[in-house]
């Protein structure tokens, strides 16, 4: 019982046609036995015994197919009262398309989240990975290889371009607030997308599409009613979407934002002034709020902003801020980090912050960030970054290659991730 496409998807409603998944094992499932309209397949059960990660990685892991033909999915209601059922059940999401479908970015953060991985079926029968194109024979290929590393690896599909008519602005903040009924989030989101965009954010919504008109205090209290546990919420307007999450911890409220924006004309000058006002909206956050950390990142990219299951170009790292409770925390001195990263200090003169520039639009950025991060203790990351953690690791499985000086923050997840978690 698949999601059906809406009116006029020429995609097509009958699901007659299409090659089955093979080979495989997998079974039709009942709606009475998974209790879902989405569930389109089921696989085996995981292995059970005393020491269920003896088995073999493939068979660790229950899963649940759902198959769709939209040319853009969503995190619609359906969807994410499908990852409930998943996560009830011990089970990975496996989203299953064809090579037309193109996901929203937020759909994919909490996709890859709950540990949601996404096949493509090619238009010949084959396999792959739409999220890093690996060729498949099964289903649980996907977390059963690595991703891959040469080119023989892929799927040919997957090479083919993505279109690029836009800069691709990737930001990410990690602010901590103290515990008031005046607190407000989403105040961030609305410095950021104005100083890059010259407007706010329009919408928002606990689902896709985002049909409430932007307001950070409603949002603040819907979010406010899934405390202490952690609720997220979608952002949306004219060239920006993103993801809003918000938590109650020992150390106050922590608020996570993964804002995407498309500059579509990126001139140099352009991007020149893109970069100035992000770095002055940060500077700005670090003297009005307590942010933990944020990073930017860039790449070229689809105006839409939506995730074609082909190779995009790498994301570039442009600026790092280290706030307040990070400088404290990790006993960072400003005045070694500006010799060592060229850190400027920022924020409020008892409680500084640290902006890095990382330097111009190429690969060698990343090694930039690496030698930052390289100075925060491993071992005290989760204590004094709380959801900031979740951040760096967003940024740093983006990176094509992993760096030496970098700590490894993609391998735990502190929501203990199953397969093809990434935040």
């Amino acid at each position: 019982m698949s999601e059906h496409p809406p009116a006029g998807d020429a995609a097509g409603s009958d699901r007659s046609d299409r090659p089955e998944l093979e080979p495989t094992d997998f079974r039709d499932v009942p709606v009475t036995e998974v209790g879902h309209p989405l569930a389109d397949r089921i696989g085996p059960e995981p292995a059970v015994g005393p020491d269920p990660d003896d088995a073999p990685r493939t068979d660790r892991f229950g899963w649940v197919v759902t198959e769709t033909r939209s040319r853009i999915v969503r995190l619609s209601p359906l969807r994410l009262n499908f990852l409930a059922m998943c996560q009830r059940d011990r089970r990975v999401p496996v989203l299953v398309s064809d090579e037309l479908s193109r996901l929203t970015l937020p759909f994919t953060r909490i996709w890859r989240l709950a540990g949601g991985t996404w096949v493509v079926r090619e238009a010949d029968g084959g396999l792959r990975n739409g999220f890093d194109g690996r060729r498949l024979d099964r289903i649980e290929d996907v977390w059963s290889r690595p991703a891959p590393t040469g080119i023989d690896e892929f799927a040919v599909g997957h090479l083919r371009p993505v279109r690029t008519d836009a800069l691709q602005l990737t930001v990410i903040v990690a602010l901590r607030h103290p515990a008031r009924s005046s607190t407000r989030l989403g105040v961030a989101a609305t410095r950021i997308t104005e100083a890059v965009l010259g407007r706010p954010p329009e919408a928002w919504g606990p689902s896709e599409p985002a049909s409430a008109p932007w307001d950070p205090d409603e949002l603040t209290a819907l979010v406010r009613e899934e405390m202490p546990g952690e609720a997220s919420v979608v952002l949306a307007g004219a060239g920006v979407t993103g993801t809003l999450s918000g938590q109650r911890t020992s150390n106050g409220v922590e608020e996570l934002l993964h804002l995407t924006l498309a500059i579509t004309d990126p001139t140099p000058d352009r991007i020149a002034a893109a970069r100035e006002a992000l770095d002055a909206a940060l500077q700005h956050l670090a003297e009005t709020a307590m942010p933990l950390i944020a990073v930017a990142m860039a790449r070229p990219g689809p105006a839409d902003l939506l995730l074609d299951p082909r190779l995009a170009p790498p994301p570039i790292p442009l600026t790092l801020l280290i706030g307040a409770p990070a400088v404290r925390g990790f006993a960072l001195d400003p005045a070694l980090m500006a010799e060592r990263y060229g850190a400027r200090t920022v924020g409020r003169p008892r409680i500084p912050a640290l902006l890095v520039d990382l330097g111009a639009l190429e690969p060698e950025a990343w090694l930039r960030l690496d030698a930052v991060l390289g100075a925060f203790p491993r071992a005290e990351l989760d204590e004094v970054l709380g959801l900031g953690v979740d951040g760096l690791r967003a940024a740093q499985v983006e990176r094509p290659v992993p760096g030496p000086g970098a700590p490894d923050l993609t391998q735990t997840d502190r929501t203990g991730g199953e397969p093809g978690a990434q935040p």
